[in-house]
């Protein structure tokens, strides 16, 4: 099977493994490169291909066309094959649909993800130093997440539609990697965390999310 392009990352990067579930889902496959550091992106070969020096980043294999950014990246890949239709638009398609399956994308992202990355961090190398800092964006990850319970409470089984989306599987992602760094098991709603449980026990999703990488 032809690859679908590169991906480049540090290991471990969440958004790249719920970019390798949507590849899987669609019947394709990336090439991760190997051996990529944190600071690899300041590196000529690779500023020279993506200057904004960001990761994740993505070329396909003949170079016409390079991305950055875990939203822009998953689109592409959801768009490329079969399941394109109802990754990215759920079971209603019209605009609102989509445009409601954007918003998560925004959340997973941005109001979770860009904490998420500096909790990481601050966990693996600063947290003594770092501790107020570190509660600040917990409490930005809470905010996220009472959207996520606000949208679950009434037994909705998906974010957008009666049908798994981009959605789900972009926000499941970044709950599954946010709750052992919260601690306060008041914050977590039951059907939040079942949703998360349920997502993340699809067969794409449990190939590339390892049991062990919760435990940050």
């Amino acid at each position: 099977m032809a690859v679908l392009g590169k991906v480049y990352s540090f290991p471990d990067d969440y958004r790249v493994q719920r970019i390798q579930a949507i590849a899987a889902m669609n019947g394709l496959t990336l090439e991760i490169v190997p051996d990529i550091g944190y600071f690899d992106m300041d590196k000529p070969t690779l500023r020279n291909k993506f200057p904004l020096a960001q990761f994740p980043a993505f070329e396909t294999p003949d170079g016409s066309l390079r991305l950055v950014g875990p939203g822009p990246i998953a689109r592409f890949v959801a768009e490329s094959g079969p399941m394109a239709s109802q990754l990215l638009a759920g079971a209603g398609g019209d605009a609102a649909t989509r445009a409601l399956v954007d918003q998560w994308l925004f959340i997973a992202d941005q109001v979770l993800g860009v904490p998420l990355i500096q909790m990481v961090a601050i966990n693996r190398n600063f947290k003594d130093y770092y501790y107020e800092t570190y509660e600040g964006y917990k409490m930005d990850v809470t905010i996220g997440y009472q959207s996520v319970d606000d949208t679950l409470k009434d037994g909705q089984k998906f974010l957008v539609g009666e049908q798994l989306t981009l959605a789900d599987i972009m926000l499941a992602s970044a709950l599954h990697v946010a709750q052992p760094s919260m601690t306060n098991a008041t914050l977590w709603n039951k059907k939040t965390v079942d949703y998360t449980k349920r997502i993340m026990e699809l067969p794409e999703m449990k190939a590339v999310f390892p049991e062990e990488q919760q435990r940050w």
